[in-house]
């Protein structure tokens, strides 16, 4: 099966950010260790870091 791909959309930015954010909380547990402080500012930069891209 082919793979496609195209330049991301303003409308991407929501499924973008779900992604970014679920594999830091999921597969960066050894980094963070489920600590609410780290994990608030890894969430916090990556909404950050999408947005920028958005615009």
């Amino acid at each position: 099966m082919p793979i496609t791909t195209r330049p991301a959309l303003p409308a991407d930015a929501d499924a973008a950010v779900t992604v970014l954010r679920r594999s830091i909380i999921e597969l960066c547990v050894i980094d963070h260790q489920h600590d609410a402080a780290t994990l608030a500012t890894w969430l916090a930069n990556a909404r950050t870091f999408l947005a920028r891209l958005a615009v």
